[in-house]
């Protein structure tokens, strides 16, 4: 699609498309031409790339620095590069094992303060599914009587008495036509509500540079999922490439399963290159906004279902090409026969894994490993952040992270507090808590902070000691207490 009129569509002054102004801002192929022009909802820029984005530089929106960083692993581009449109990761490349955009220049506090207005934005969404963006629930509404078109409208809630008949002289009703339907116009208002809601999240995201990271970062994730994804699914199974039976995906399948990787990458392309114009001050926030992230969530979507369906395709192929040799046998050959039911029942556990490893690249999230960043922030360094900005609401004004590199037991210190901090995996133990206890040499009040909650023998030893246990989550940003000690302390403070 080029930047010409079409001659069946009249054109306005400035030689654009009426019909064009309806399509959504995207890169688009300039007609015949290998070139790829950025369609911003009005009219169609000059070269392929806008070297006006200057990721690396302060940006308009809060002169906050935005920039793309490489996970370590990968090829390494050189400064102030960030994705061409229709990027993609290399199959061989690794899993990131942070966000790929960052924000430069925030302190801890301001970088803490605007992630927790981001996440409170995308806990209000809820799961980010297509069912946040559209109305699925039309069998809800009540249900009222219709006029067709070519007949007079009835006045407001009318609705047929009995043996009640049309007059002649309005004509036949359309075939098929449905007199009672779903009141129009309060799914009408249901969708016009759920479209404004949409609209305003997607704006309260992008006022703040980290807002924008965020959802950068998570666009980017979805590529290299995909990126790493495609092939698994696509690919032979092992045990089947052993025993002699390399079934790659059936054709239909594998073109669906690229068709749907190409949808997702042109629509990570497109809202990529829409947020960073906007960081950059070189375009306006609109309504198209909340519509390249749904079509973004759409394509995710698609391409799930194209996967799966490749990988299964995959083990029925293979499944049916050993079913047709075992159905050529002859009843000498046992020992053939037998060999292709271990396969099969290899093939399974086969099966099960790749299922496992599809659904684990589909569910990990960067924020599942306490290892992972925010904003640029190791979690567990957003972790004492919080439960030093928690220590602080509750009365204890001067506590502090202690400085790094220091070892005095303690991870946040103030006048008459001392905090330990576990962002891990596992429950904090009993021999945590002691040492927390061992260390408080001068009778402060010892708090602890757990990500992932406490053995009952660690709960039991706090009780005792007067050992305030809280959880923390860096990735929800919040802070909660544990037992009667913690509770009391977050009501009565210091």
């Amino acid at each position: 699609m080029g930047g010409e009129c079409v001659r069946s569509v009249s054109c306005d002054e400035e030689g654009v498309n009426e019909e064009a102004r309806l399509i959504p801002p995207g890169w688009y192929q300039d007609g015949e031409q290998d070139v790829l022009r950025w369609w911003d909802g009005s009219e169609w820029s000059d070269p392929s790339r806008d070297p006006k984005l200057r990721p690396g530089q302060g940006t308009a929106v809060d002169s906050v620095v935005l920039t793309f960083v490489a996970d370590p692993r990968w090829p390494q581009p050189p400064a102030g590069w960030h994705p061409a449109p229709m990027w993609e990761p290399g199959q061989g490349w690794s899993k990131p094992i942070d966000h790929l955009w960052r924000t430069v220049g925030l302190d801890d506090e301001a970088a803490v303060l605007e992630l927790s207005n981001v996440l409170a934005i995308l806990s209000e969404e809820g799961a980010d599914t297509p069912d946040i963006w559209r109305l699925d629930n039309r069998h809800t509404f009540p249900l009222i009587w219709v006029a067709p078109p070519n007949w007079p409208s009835p006045a407001p809630g009318w609705s047929p008495p009995d043996r009640w008949k049309a007059p002649r002289q309005w004509g036949p009703a359309p075939r098929d036509w449905q007199f009672w339907q779903h009141d129009p116009a309060a799914i009408t208002h249901a969708t016009a509500v759920i479209i404004a809601n949409a609209d305003r999240r997607s704006r309260a995201l992008v006022r703040s540079t980290v807002g924008i990271a965020t959802l950068l970062s998570h666009a980017e994730t979805l590529l290299c999922d995909a990126s790493r994804l495609t092939p698994l699914a696509l690919s032979p199974l092992p045990s089947a490439v052993r025993n002699g039976f390399p079934v790659s995906a059936p054709q239909p399948l594998a073109e669906s399963l690229k068709s749907a990787h190409h949808r997702l990458n042109r629509s990570v392309s497109n809202l990529r290159t829409y947020l960073l114009r906007i960081a950059y001050g070189l375009g306006e926030v609109d309504e198209w906004l909340w519509q390249l992230r749904r079509a973004l969530v759409d394509a995710r979507e698609t391409y799930r279902q194209a996967a799966k369906g490749a990988a299964e395709g995959v083990f029925s192929a293979t499944i049916e090409q050993i079913q047709r040799e075992v159905s050529r046998l002859k009843p000498r050959h046992t020992q053939r026969g037998e060999h292709l039911v271990a396969v099969v029942a290899e093939l399974s556990e086969d099966i099960e894994a790749r299922a496992r490893a599809m659904n684990a690249q589909h569910a990990r999230d960067a924020a599942d490993s306490p290892e992972s960043s925010i904003n640029g922030l190791a979690q567990w360094e957003l972790a004492e952040v919080l439960a030093t900005e928690h220590l602080r609401s509750i009365g204890f004004r001067d506590a502090q992270r202690a400085p790094a590199g220091t070892d005095g037991g303690f991870d946040v210190e103030g006048r008459g507090v001392v905090a330990q901090v576990k962002y891990r995996t596992t429950a904090v133990g009993r021999p945590d808590v002691q040492r927390l206890v061992g260390a408080n040499q001068h009778g402060a009040q010892p708090v602890f902070y757990s990500r992932a909650g406490y053995s009952q023998s660690a709960i039991d030893y706090a009780r005792q000691t007067g050992v305030a246990l809280f959880e923390v989550d860096a990735a929800e940003s919040y802070v909660q207490p544990v037992n009667e000690v913690a509770t009391a302390l977050a009501k009565t403070g210091r």
